[in-house]
Parts: structure tokens; sequence; C-alpha cells
């Protein structure tokens, strides 16, 4: 009782020096740092995102794998379909948040519930595979997530059960691995959060779990778990695999609550610090009216550093969405403010007209998240039938790209047909880290890409860079655009197999 006194009076009396604080920046490990000079004249001015792959914000969907999967062009009666049909509207979900057409994440929840102690059925299996064709379809991935149990205490799930849901499920993910940008383990407790059931807490069946995802997920494409120190309690058959498990952090309050212990300094700040560059890492906050709800408006200093911090790839925005999500919307962010904070970003980004503006904190989070490339220059000459190629670019998101890109130069003839694609071998976008992985030294790093390629053609071309996802080629909207900019324009074909980021035009 004496150690719990104590711990409540030090907690207060550090939540207290934190909350005097709040009208300076504070940023883990909370140590206050100077104002920035004020925010450049005028309102917040909007700038255009850019949807790609695997990376940004993410909506939610929670389907009942023993209910109809139906979409936007079925006929749907809320009243009378309610039990035995739910509705997948990708186009409803995205009106409902505003969104303006960038995200290309969902956090999608599969849940098993009605099979929690038998096969799941072939109608079982197929309305997965619906979804996951749904997805396709509109150029989305998921966030993925199965679970038996919807609220806490359920206990719905068993590790018989569990083990042979994984061996039916195995083929259909394996299937479908071009609409996932990640798996969270889930399975065990609540929503799949590791909590609240009969065996949550046991060691055994965790271990499992990881390792049959592991085993059924291929190398390198990630799996997430709930906890920093859910990670480090578990065995793993093949030790290598820890790198391939990232974090979802489901209670994000930017440190201003106890329960969220990764947001604060310490040992596991520091050690997601460490692994996250090679990782998948996202987050959500808590509900704003919920029996763990979180009602505060969290100071965006801060927020903004942990994103970078721990290498943050997508974020929720379905949960807080009335108090914090749209508070970020009115909160500006300019090249100070940044500098200020150590934050990364291209200056370009702040630049309407040749005039520094404000953008809002919501959209350079929305631009951010993951990857966002910049070409810094191109050198394009030809030597005959052949290019010879230097290419300078930055990373300025908060994280790399995690799931595999193949890297093309492709040239486009004057009729706006694609005659050459030459893949550029040993180039992997995930190297492109935005700064130095390790310690706080937040320089942008400059990548090159170089080289000289035969291409046998005659006549002027266009030079793109080519970014598809070898699970999804030659579907365009998996294909990763770079920043535009003065040195760099997007092309697509009418078909919508390409999206280029064109460099150059070069004559042979």
């Amino acid at each position: 009782m004496l150690m719990k006194q104590l711990f409540f009076l030090l907690l207060t009396g550090w939540l207290s020096i934190l909350s005097a604080c709040e009208d300076r920046m504070i940023v883990p490990p909370f140590e206050p740092i100077t104002p920035p000079p004020p925010s450049p004249a005028g309102p917040i001015v909007s700038i255009a995102g850019i949807a790609n792959p695997d990376r940004g914000y993410h909506l939610e969907f929670a389907n009942y794998a023993q209910k109809q999967l139906l979409t936007d062009g079925d006929t749907y009666n809320q009243e009378t379909d309610f039990d035995t049909a739910t509705k997948l509207s990708l186009r409803e979900i995205r009106a409902r948040y505003g969104d303006d057409n960038t995200t290309t994440l969902i956090q999608l929840y599969i849940y098993l519930r009605s099979w929690a102690a038998q096969d799941i059925p072939a109608s079982g299996l197929a309305q997965i595979q619906k979804a996951f064709d749904i997805l396709k379809t509109n150029g989305y991935k998921a966030i993925l997530r199965f679970s038996y149990d919807q609220d806490m205490g359920e206990s719905l799930e068993s590790h018989t059960w569990i083990s042979r849901h994984l061996q039916q499920l195995k083929p259909v993910l394996q299937q479908n691995m071009g609409q996932i940008a990640v798996v969270e383990a889930g399975f065990i407790g609540a929503w799949g959060e590791w909590h609240s059931s009969n065996v949550s807490n046991d060691q055994t069946l965790r271990n499992d779990v990881v390792n049959s995802l592991l085993d059924i997920i291929p190398s390198p494409y990630n799996l997430e778990v709930r906890t920093v120190e859910i990670k480090n309690a578990l065995t793993l058959t093949q030790p290598a695999n820890l790198s391939r498990i990232g974090i979802h952090s489901d209670f994000f309050t930017a440190g201003m609550d106890a329960i969220d212990d990764l947001s604060m300094p310490g040992a596991y700040y520091n050690q997601i610090q460490e692994e996250s560059p090679y990782f998948y890492m996202r987050g959500e906050i808590p509900y704003e009216e919920d029996t763990y709800g979180f009602d505060q408006k969290m100071n965006i200093n801060k927020v903004m550093t942990i994103l970078r911090d721990q290498h943050f790839s997508a974020f929720d925005i379905t949960q807080n969405f009335e108090l914090n999500i749209t508070y970020w919307k009115t909160q500006k962010v300019y090249p100070a403010l940044l500098d200020a904070n150590r934050i990364l970003y291209d200056s370009t980004y702040f630049l309407n007209k040749d005039v520094v503006v404000n953008r809002s904190f919501y959209d350079f989070v929305r631009d951010h998240l993951g990857y966002r490339l910049n070409l810094k220059n191109a050198e394009l000459q030809t030597q005959g039938s052949s290019l010879i190629y230097n290419i300078q670019l930055t990373n300025t998101g908060f994280a790399t790209v995690i799931n595999p890109h193949d890297v093309y130069l492709v040239f486009v003839d004057n009729a706006g047909s694609i005659s050459k694609e030459i893949r550029l071998e040993n180039v992997n976008p995930s190297d492109w880290q935005p700064f130095a992985p390790g310690g706080n030294n937040y320089q942008l790093l400059v990548h090159s890409i170089s080289g000289n390629v035969s291409v046998g053609l005659s006549g002027t071309f266009q030079v793109g860079l080519w970014l598809p996802d070898p699970l999804n080629k030659y579907y365009g909207s998996y294909d990763i655009l770079w920043a535009p900019g003065d040195n760099l324009t997007h092309w697509s074909d009418d078909a919508q197999k390409y999206r280029l980021n064109i460099i150059g035009t070069v004559k042979f």
C-alpha cells in the first residue's frame, strides 16, 4: 500500500508539472524547448494529399463473417437485414469521416464468433474472400485482425479452435497478401487485443498464434502485437522473425494518460524508437466517451514528435474523431514550428504560389505518415541507345516504405504509350529512411539512384519512375507516387495500369 501511495504522489506531481508546462512545447523526454516564432500571417491553406499504398490515415470496419457481406450495389434494408447481413461500403465510410479520397487503408476486424468451437464453413471463408475482393476493387489494403470476443469477459476463444482456424485461414490469407498492409496478431481477448478473456494471459497460446501467423505471412511482410511487453515475452520458432513484429498502439494519448506507456519516456519508448525504422507501426486514440475514453486535446508538438520517433505508418481517424481529429484540422503547422521540434519536411510543402503558408496539422500528419518521397535532382543523359541516370531523393515521411515495392525506369512515347520497362536491380525503397536510425540525429538523408542501362529505343520519350507493388502489378492504385513539384509530375495510362513519376524527357 505504501508503494502505491508513493507512486500516486510521484505520478500526480509529475502530471502537475506537465500540465503547468502545456503552454510551452514539451516533447519526449518532456524537456521544454524554446517556443518558435509566430506562424506566417494568414489562415490555414489546404493542400492536396496523395493516395499512396500501405500508409496514411485509416478507417475501420467490423465484418461478422457469418453474415452476408453486402456492397454499395446490393439492396440492403437496415431493419430486415440487420441480423443476416452487413454492409462494407467504403464510399459511405469515407464520407462519414470527410475523407478526401487519399485514404487507402481500412482496419478490418473479422469476427469469427459464430464458429468459436467449430470449423469455419465454406460460406464463411467465401465471405472473408469477398471482403478482400471489395478492397482490391477500391484500391484498398487491410490492417487485418481476427477476433471472437467483441467485449471484455466473453472468452469465446480456445487454443484448440484458434489453431484449427489458422489452418483454415492460411490459404485465404496467402492468396490475398496483396490486399493486406499488415496483420495484427488478434484472435485472443476482447477485440483481439489480447486482454480480458480466460485465455488472454496464456503465453503458450500467444506464442502459437504469433508463430503460426509468421509462418502464414511471407517475409518480409509484418505482424503487429499490442504492446512492447507482449513482444518481449514471445518465444519464436525462428528468432530472426522478431524484426517483423511491429506494434499497434491502441491507446495513443501522447503520454497524457497513464495507460499510454508506449508514448511516455522510458524503456518502451526507447525500444520502439530503436526498432521501428524497420517495422510497421500504427496507432489510434481512444474514443471520446467510453469506459476508457480520452477527452483531452493532445499537445500537437508531442504528437508529431512521437509519430517521428516511433516511425508511424498509419493512424486511425474514426476514433476520437469529434475531438482530437477535428481539433487537428484547426491547428497551424509551419516551418518554424517543425524546426523547433526537429521534424523533417520539404520546404516546397509550405509554398503556395511561392508564398510560405500555414498547413493544418491534420493535413501534415496525413501527408507524412509512412513515407513521403521528394525528388531533389534528376540527371538524365543519353549515350547512343543507353541512358545514364543519377537521381537524388529525400524521404520526409515519419517512416520508410515498409512493404516491398520494385523500382523501374519506364519510357513513354509521344503517343502516350509505354515503350519500355526496365527494372532497377538492387534498388530497395525500404532503404530510404528519412534520417539515420538510432539516436536523435534528425538530419534529412539524401538517397541516390544511379547507373547506366541499355534502353534500345529511338525517338523522344518521357522518363518515369515506376514503383509497383509486386503483388498488385498493373493495378495502378497500388503504385507509389512521389510528391509533385516543378521537376516531377504524375502520369497515368487510360487503363490505370500505371501511375508514374515523370522526372524528365530524353531523346535517343
